[in-house]
């Protein structure tokens, strides 16, 4: 492998970013956020997991509810994983993992400041990448890289108490330390070792970071003015234009973050790059380069620092070793949607930006495999040419340089002021905003942990299986924002007769302190029972979308849930209205009314109000993977969010006819559907890229419909 080839193609893709962030809503995604635990609406701890470059108010809080209940003064033990596994107190309840099928189709969404697109303003990227818990490919083996590309410990960061005020035990938002023997750390197997400390977040591994930390940066690389042209202290792959200082993120290595592709192994893989149609045949160049199917090279050195390409390896007498390649199909190249800028909403079709991703394959006898989904968003202007490098850098601070197009504002001030009339008197000079460490800059969003499991044997799932999640969380509009308020994800779905859909969600029980009509229902936060910070939603079907009130079971003419001849499945019904309540702790108005008389925010909290949601111990509700009979279109409300004026949270399932490999049997059991399995092993599989956008029924027209699937990557 020839690294300047490499180098010259990493500079295609992310040269001339500009500021721009990008929030991931489905699957959630987290900003570096996890559990703050009070009302404060901004991040703690941008410095968590990665560099995202967002504004600290993004993200959704951790997908958990608090360990232990209102009163308890527990303290709990979590192991690698992250799994609280025994407490002080022994009344600790821990959240599932959410949980995915694999080869089923999940949704992607995010919103993005700025244009893309079409759109002549701006040239917008986006990179999907996903990694996972399994180990290096068999193709592998030199140790070290083996070490930097996997990591079976895989996890967010998990609170062990409710509130202590130490923000590594109450929260979990405190940044890994940078080196795994560390006295800030214990764990069940061995003292002050941070590899197995479940409280803190780890998703890159540690060689990752420090083999980044050792070696030299790329000097053939655009820095502008940020960097220093000749070797100095600020020599190691820590150390870019965008993050010059060599600031910690996580185990991030600030270098493979800010390029792609990159020319050195990591743990990432490869899903898909969006691009402006204009650039789809260069797209597919640069992505034959991607680790799916190409082996990564490192040298291994005593030199200090660690050369970076061969040929300086060969002269520090090093030894140059390749490998990590993920045996994976090349990514997917395909065209982003318009959107104008200065805007965190939605595409020109009135949707979020969106990607389907059908989730990898699972080998035989493999049970679980814990993942986590990356966005990765650049933008770039027309202000230089995108093949710059090396030679058009200036050292800081050289008012005489004139290599870079652009200059910094802080390090050379006197060069980002213009006199556009050419006089003489520089009182006519305009100033303009330009740090050359932003001006090209990646942004980025992470999903919180997730795990893929296997596909069940029932209900006997032959043909497509989509996910149907929540996306959102607990307050209004502008205290959600830049996240959003609740909502289906998608909101808008085409599917076959006989597709199978996994309904489920999760949210976060530590939202900041709302209101009634800004976030309903509880339960209590058990640091304050006067507070509801609790996401919960439900699933009822309704007449028409214009509508705000669900259907009784006797006016389901047309009932989604149903077995094959068509007859209604109560049992469904019932379980996505109360979300597996305990109907037996649950009290009615009139109880409700006796415990919290003249206090309808009181009652509408009660924990034991069930109308509310808010006996449901958690925010995951694990759902069911439904096989869908009845053709028609089928509209969907959740009772506790849906709030005329202030939010509404629906969505439109299109069912059209069975095209292929349908069924000839005319009657199957009407239990047809499967819990969600909560694994404990797995292996990754190949990617399969969705043929639509959000659905796939060839009896739907329109978005759904042929005239839109060439947009979409096969």
């Amino acid at each position: 492998m020839k690294t300047t080839t490499l180098f010259s193609l990493c500079v295609v893709l992310l040269i001339g970013l500009i500021s721009a962030d990008i929030y991931m809503h489905n699957p959630r995604g987290s900003n570096d956020r996890n559990c703050r635990n009070d009302n404060g609406e901004d991040r703690r701890n941008a410095n968590r997991l990665f560099d995202s470059q967002n504004n600290d108010k993004g993200g959704y809080s951790c997908p958990r509810r608090y360990p232990f209940p209102a009163g308890s003064a527990g303290r709990a033990t979590v192991n690698e994983f992250g799994k609280i596994i025994s407490s002080t107190t022994n009344d600790h309840i821990d959240t599932p993992v959410f949980t995915f099928y694999a080869g089923s189709i999940l949704h992607l969404e995010w919103t993005s400041q700025h244009a893309c697109g079409s759109n002549d303003n701006t040239d917008c990227r986006m990179v999907i990448q996903y990694a996972c818990n399994d180990p290096a490919p068999a193709s592998t083996t030199d140790a070290t890289i083996k070490s930097m590309i996997s990591n079976p410990y895989i996890r967010d960061g998990t609170p062990i108490t409710n509130n202590d005020g130490d923000n590594t035990n109450d929260e979990a938002t405190t940044t890994i330390p940078a080196t795994p023997n560390n006295a800030a750390c214990t764990s069940t197997y061995t003292t002050a070792n941070c590899t197995f400390d479940g409280r803190y977040g780890f998703q890159e591994p540690y060689a990752n970071y420090l083999q980044c930390q050792a070696r030299r940066r790329n000097f053939g690389l655009f820095t502008a003015d940020q960097l220093p042209i000749t070797d100095n202290n600020a020599n190691r792959a820590i150390n870019t234009r965008q993050n010059p200082n060599g600031n910690r993120y996580g185990l991030e290595c600030p270098e493979e973050r800010d390029y792609y592709p990159y020319w050195v192994p990591s743990i990432w893989k490869d899903v898909a790059v969006g691009v402006k149609e204009s650039e789809l045949a260069t797209c597919e160049k640069y992505v034959k380069e991607s680790q799916n199917v190409v082996d990564k090279c490192i040298c291994i050195s005593t030199a200090t620092p660690n050369p970076m390409d061969e040929r300086d390896c060969a002269t520090k007498s090093g030894t140059w070793k390749c490998g990590g390649k993920w045996n994976l199909p090349t990514p997917s190249c395909f065209a982003l949607p318009w959107t104008r800028d200065n805007h965190l909403g939605n595409t020109i079709d009135g949707h979020a930006h969106a990607y389907n991703w059908t989730l990898p394959s699972i080998p035989a006898g493999v049970n679980n495999l814990t993942c986590v989904l990356r966005l990765r968003y650049n933008i770039t202007t027309g202000d230089f040419n995108q093949t710059l490098d090396s030679r058009n850098n200036c050292n800081p601070n050289d008012l005489t340089c004139t290599n870079s197009p652009i200059a910094d504002r802080d390090n050379r001030e006197s060069m980002t002021y213009l006199n556009i009339l050419e006089e003489s008197d520089e009182r006519y000079n305009l100033s303009f905003a330009i740090n050359t460490d932003q001006h090209a800059r990646t942004f980025q969003d992470r999903s919180y942990a997730f795990n893929i499991v296997p596909l069940p044997s029932e209900p006997e799932c032959t043909k497509k299986v989509w996910n149907l999640n929540v996306r959102g969380k607990r307050g209004n509009i502008v205290q959600t924002y830049p996240a959003v308020e609740y909502d289906f994800a998608p909101a808008d779905l085409a599917l076959e007769s006989e597709d199978c859909v996994h309904i489920q969600w999760i949210g976060s029980d530590y939202n900041p302190d709302r209101n009634p009509n800004n976030g309903e229902g509880g339960p209590p936060n058990p640091n304050n029972v006067n507070e509801a910070k609790a996401d919960r939603s439900n699933f009822v079907q309704m007449a028409d979308a214009s509508r705000n009130f669900p259907l009784k079971v006797s006016e389901m003419s047309n009932p989604f849930f149903s077995d094959s001849t068509g007859k209604i499945n109560k049992d469904l019904v019932k379980r996505f209205a109360f979300i597996d309540q305990d109907i037996s702790a649950c009290k009615n108005l009139t109880a409700l009314r006796v415990t919290n008389p003249n206090n309808r925010n009181a009652r509408e909290r009660d924990p034991a109000n069930c109308a509310k949601l808010n006996a449901a111990a958690n925010p995951y509700f694990r759902g069911a993977l439904v096989k869908v009979y009845n053709q028609g279109v089928f509209h969907f409300m959740s009772t506790r969010n849906n709030n005329f004026s202030n939010r509404s949270q629906k969505v439109k399932i299109t069912v059209g006819e069975c095209t292929s490999g349908c069924s000839n049997s005319k009657s199957l059991d009407g239990g047809q559907i499967a819990g969600v399995v909560i694994g404990s092993a797995a292996a990754c599989g190949l990617l399969g890229f969705a043929f639509y956008k959000f659905g796939g029924a060839k009896a739907v027209k329109g978005r759904f419909g042929a005239s839109q699937r060439s947009k979409q990557p096969a």
